[in-house]
């Protein structure tokens, strides 16, 4: 089927406006330097330097405001373009293959012939038998006959100032303690993205639910996801459930990283 320009142009709008939006940092710079211009009110000098900084960050967002409009143009003429060639069908949508994810990780068997995630691979491992604790995780063993895994927590547990351990006695050198948890089967992901082959893909819909790795952290909470991840989107946009913002009163929508998202 011929190659429709709609689908590339509709794909390049949805990651640079809607999942990877260049106007975010931009906006809080601006929001931090109005907040400082409030608190000098006294201080002219002060008041001017921070008055350069905020017009040149309101001219960086008027700019990329403008590459916006541009973009969104140009993806509306192309739609119309295509429509008026009969590359669209007849409800309005681009007539594309069916996306699918494909892997080719090479994994073996085990005795119950279930798939075998490989050592060293990262997984998300659920190591909390009272409540929904999943975490980050590497493989360290499997045992076909219990259908155990044993996993290694990827975070090492540090202290804010860089000490490990419960006595703080580790020193830079020295490799840090990781804790091991044995999990069943059943409650071991892994992560589809790191199996995927070189044009594979995993196109998440709007509002499918997944597990996702919370900002910096790493563990995984329930999400779901807000805009749907054309191919090579770096991040998802998800909401995760129970979540809010710093004041408590609305659930913002998080960016994380196309890698830690995994299908429920």
């Amino acid at each position: 089927m011929e190659s429709c320009a709609s689908q590339t142009a509709l794909d390049a709008f949805m990651v640079t406006q809607l999942i990877d939006n260049g106007m975010e940092p931009i906006a809080k710079k601006i929001n931090r330097l109005y907040a400082k211009l409030q608190h000098v009110q006294d201080d002219e000098a002060m008041r001017k330097r921070y008055a350069r900084q905020l017009q040149h960050m309101l001219s960086l967002a008027y700019r990329l405001v403008v590459q916006h409009r541009d973009q969104l143009t140009e993806c509306i003429d192309t739609i119309d373009h295509d429509l008026k060639r009969g590359v669209l069908d007849g409800s309005g949508d681009v007539v594309t293959p069916t996306p699918t994810a494909t892997s080719s990780n090479g994994r073996r068997r085990g005795f119950f012939d279930e798939e075998i995630l490989s050592v060293g691979s990262h997984v998300a491992a659920k190591v909390a038998r009272s409540h929904e604790l999943w975490i980050l995780a590497r493989v360290i063993s499997y045992n076909s006959l219990t259908r155990m895994y044993v996993v290694e927590d990827v975070d090492t547990g540090e202290d804010d100032d860089g000490e490990g351990g419960a006595n703080g006695t580790q020193t830079a050198q020295a490799e840090p303690e990781r804790r091991h948890h044995v999990v069943p089967r059943d409650q071991v992901k892994d992560l589809p993205a790191d199996s995927l082959e070189t044009d594979g893909w995993i196109h998440y819909a709007l509002n499918q639910h997944v597990m996702a790795m919370y900002p910096n952290t790493t563990s995984f909470y329930s999400a779901v996801v807000r805009v749907p991840n054309p191919k090579g989107a770096p991040y998802v946009l998800v909401r995760f459930d129970d979540d809010a913002d710093e004041f408590g009163s609305h659930a913002p929508d998080r960016k994380i990283p196309f890698r830690f998202v995994v299908p429920l």
